[in-house]
């Protein structure tokens, strides 16, 4: 979930607490954007500053709330910034970090098509999927992450500039550095069910790439809205849960100061 200390969200902490109670949701998760290269941008970014005053009002959600509330980051990934991302990280007890991949060659991927289409005209699709899974891999390598989040998000914005979505098998040696790259790393993935409201009628990553996921060992899996507002809140969850299941899942991942706990699906 995405709280309003940057643009593309709304609602405060309690907001979402009182959503999840609302929805019989039991384990929420705080994930707000850190963008190191957008601290000083209003809006884009969580700021270091900030970070400190969100985990005060995550203590006391804690206090006030019959909730399990985890405190984490959605971190955009540099190598230039490497070790200024790392100290960020280090000063919180963070559960849950997740790595990302927003901005590729200066292009924000991550948001409409408006600001990647310059990115999109100089490439093949095939091409533009290359250069968004290298940065996927160079944030896996990091080992800054214990998940990558939305690992194929790239899809949202290719279909509606290609006008239609790259078939999987054109791509899936790529699909397969990246998985090859998540074991070797020892990092999972997010199933994000947010494709269902971005034009893509399926979760990130696809069934394909989650069944690749299963079968070369991937164990680390969590599941998330991605909520970017409290009625966002869980919005097509089941759906994610379906996707595991047909990908030959049976366990799930919860996180608690970065230590995975598996735990089956049938308890969710």
């Amino acid at each position: 979930m995405h709280t309003d200390y940057t643009l593309d969200a709304t609602g405060k902490v309690e907001d979402f607490c009182q959503a999840a109670i609302a929805k019989k949701i039991e384990e929420i998760a705080f994930t707000n954007h850190f963008i190191i290269i957008n601290i000083d941008r209003p809006g884009g970014s969580i700021t270091p500053q900030q970070i400190f005053e969100h985990v005060k009002d995550i203590e006391s959600a804690r206090e006030k709330f019959d909730l399990e509330i985890k405190l984490g980051l959605e971190c955009d990934y540099w190598q230039t910034y490497h070790k200024d991302i790392e100290k960020i990280l280090d000063e919180h007890d963070f559960d849950f970090i997740m790595g990302s991949v927003h901005f590729v060659e200066g292009f924000l991927i991550g948001g409409g098509l408006e600001h990647c289409t310059r990115f999109f005209e100089a490439k093949s699709i095939h091409e533009a999927y290359e250069t968004y899974f290298k940065r996927i891999i160079e944030a896996i390598e990091s080992q800054l992450f214990e998940v990558i989040a939305h690992p194929d998000s790239i899809r949202k914005n290719a279909k509606k500039f290609y006008g239609q979505e790259l078939p999987f098998e054109k791509y899936q040696d790529l699909v397969k550095e990246v998985i090859e790259s998540l074991v070797d790393n020892r990092v999972g993935i997010v199933v994000n069910t947010s494709g269902y409201r971005h034009g893509i009628n399926d979760c990130f990553p696809s069934i394909d790439f989650l069944k690749l996921c299963k079968e070369a060992g991937v164990k680390i899996i969590t599941i998330g809205s991605d909520a970017h507002s409290p009625s966002g809140l869980g919005i097509n969850l089941e759906k994610g849960i379906e996707q595991l299941r047909a990908a030959g899942y049976d366990e799930i991942s919860l996180f608690n100061l970065r230590k995975p706990k598996q735990i089956p699906i049938e308890e969710l």
